[in-house]
């Protein structure tokens, strides 16, 4: 039957002294949204209904949506889909909300788009009717 060949090492600068080993790198660069976080902040100041949950009449509290997608090369989003949806409307809010964002910066690897999943938290806070700030909303 003979032998059966051994696996190969992978080869180290220890094992071979005359081999110049490189170790490879890659410098990867996450998702954005063109602007960066204070843009990002205006823009959900300006485009999310935070009345929402107050509409749906859901008593006072935190209503957190995860929402989920795909960044194309070209900072297209496709694939929305929601982690979880705690109600009054707030999911489909978050739905909406997302998908009429202008294109984002895709991620890169060594300065090259690639195609990515990436994942953003939106907190709706709601108070008592007698505090000073009826609604409020946290976006990570």
């Amino acid at each position: 039957y003979g032998q059966l060949p051994l696996a190969s090492m992978p080869m180290t600068q220890a094992s071979n002294p005359g081999i110049k080993v490189e170790k490879m790198t890659q410098v990867q660069v996450p998702v954005s949204f063109p602007g960066g976080d204070t843009a990002w902040r205006n823009y959900v100041n300006e485009n999310l209904n935070r009345e929402i949950p107050i509409i749906n009449g859901c008593p006072p509290g935190k209503y957190i949506v995860k929402v989920s997608f795909i960044v194309d090369k070209t900072g297209k989003i496709s694939d929305l889909t929601l982690k979880n949806d705690p109600g009054y409307g707030t999911g489909a809010e978050v739905l909406r909300f997302f998908s009429k964002t202008p294109n984002w910066n895709p991620a890169t690897i060594n300065g090259k788009p690639v195609v990515s999943r990436f994942e953003k938290t939106v907190t709706f806070e709601v108070f008592e009717e007698s505090d000073p700030v009826p609604t409020k909303h946290v976006v990570q």
